[in-house]
């Protein structure tokens, strides 16, 4: 199992990938030249434009009600934090123009927060998709049909988590900042953690098994299915067996 694991957590091709890579080859006059054009992986290829498609349509296409929707994952964020004081804080400096000092700036960088696979993200990270040069040179295009908007508000709540988990682990937690160094690594764990928990993470790595056994097929299926299935685990980690303050900032919004 542990094998299975480091083998999908590093994109290496599933026996169902490699079945589906035989039926592309398959497929007269175009089949070979797909198999090139792709590097010898054209059902990930396909596959990661039907992923691209589909979160096109479903987060993108003027859909402005998804990308305001990812400012709900604040209440999680307040729930994990079980703070309103840090989250504001964060969001303050996530806004306001110039809001980030240096400091900010190098908390968001060691986090790799600005890395993070997000729900638009076309099979779990992996693609053979070759898309985003053309997408940049037209930022209408950008912003109004791709899920770019959706994107962006992603990451700014990955910002305000961050950003407030590192500052309360520091200023409540007790977290210490070594000598010579200006961020405390213990800080910016600290704040790993609470992003993976309240904005999710999308990666192979934490895809149920069933999903990554199935490969191209499954992720197809499931594509938009991790978000409930995690929302769950947050709500049972945070709200079932949480304190009740953190009941109180979770149910309250809702």
């Amino acid at each position: 199992r542990i094998k299975r694991f480091l083998s999908d957590f590093n994109g290496n091709p599933s026996t169902v990938e490699d079945v589906a890579n035989d039926i592309v080859r398959s497929i007269p006059v175009i089949g070979d030249k797909l198999n090139d054009v792709y590097n010898g992986r054209p059902a990930l290829a396909l596959s990661s434009k039907l992923s691209w498609a589909n979160a096109t349509m479903k987060l993108g296409c003027l859909n402005i009600a998804s990308p305001m929707l990812n400012y709900m994952q604040l209440v999680n964020i307040v729930t994990a934090l079980d703070s309103n004081k840090y989250p504001a804080m964060a969001m303050k400096k996530v806004f306001s123009p110039h809001g980030f000092t240096e400091l900010d700036k190098k908390i968001l960088e060691e986090s790799g927060v600005m890395n993070n696979i997000n729900m638009s993200s076309d099979a779990g990270g992996y693609t053979q998709n070759r898309r985003y040069d053309k997408i940049k040179e037209n930022k209408l295009y950008k912003w109004l049909i791709t899920p770019a908007l959706f994107e962006k508000c992603d990451l700014q709540m990955r910002q305000v988590a961050v950003l407030g988990a590192y500052y309360q682990g520091i200023e409540k937690k007790g977290m210490k900042i070594p000598n010579g160094k200006e961020i405390s690594p213990e800080a910016i764990e600290y704040a790993k953690e609470i992003n993976r928990e309240a904005n999710f993470d999308y990666s192979a790595a934490n895809t149920p098994e069933l999903i990554r056994r199935g490969s191209v097929l499954t992720q197809q299926m499931f594509q938009f299915q991790k978000y409930p299935i995690m929302q769950f685990e947050f709500f049972w980690d945070n709200v079932v067996h949480g304190t009740n303050s953190q009941r109180i900032r979770f149910l309250v919004p809702y």
